[in-house]
């Protein structure tokens, strides 16, 4: 299969819009169950006795999940110029990469993966939390989170500034 035809094929399994019959494509229904998987594990990881209890099944099901949306972001990130095939590919990236929804999906990547790299317990504590914001990425899937995602899309500010000296 040439490469052309493998992105296009990606494309219509991870846009909504390209994606020709009613629902979610099977490889958008998967990642909706990983992004709820991955906030019942964060919801759950904040019962100490549990999260010490299964420590280790929890790091291995967070890094599997951290890779898992790395690839779907890089997917995205690829298989973008499929939109328009007519405009430049690296216009269409830079563009994608700089949409709130992409700026999202990095975010919540690399929230994934920074407990793997750091050890400071102050920051793993605020990633735990900060992981429920996977939900956010459901934003493509529904109307109603869409609106919500709009509604804090409008305070994002006011809410990095509070990030911002929560840290």
């Amino acid at each position: 299969m040439a490469m052309k035809q493998l992105r296009q094929r990606l494309h219509r399994q991870l846009d909504p819009q390209a994606w020709r019959t009613n629902g979610l494509s099977p490889l958008n229904t998967f990642l909706v169950i990983a992004i709820l998987v991955a906030t019942a594990s964060a919801i759950i990881q904040t019962e100490p006795t549990l999260s010490t209890a299964y420590a280790e099944p929890f790091r291995v099901l967070e890094l599997g999940l951290g890779i898992l949306f790395g690839l779907e972001y890089l997917g995205r990130l690829w298989t973008i110029p499929d939109r328009q095939p007519n405009r430049s590919a690296l216009s269409q990236r830079v563009e994608y990469a700089l949409q709130p929804a992409a700026l999202l999906d990095l975010f919540t990547v690399l929230i994934t993966l920074l407990p793997f790299i750091t050890i400071n317990v102050m920051a793993l504590r605020l990633i735990r939390l900060l992981r429920i914001l996977r939900l956010a990425k459901l934003r493509r899937m529904s109307a109603a989170l869409r609106l919500l995602y709009d509604v804090v899309g409008s305070r994002k500010y006011e809410l990095a500034v509070t990030l911002a000296l929560a840290l």
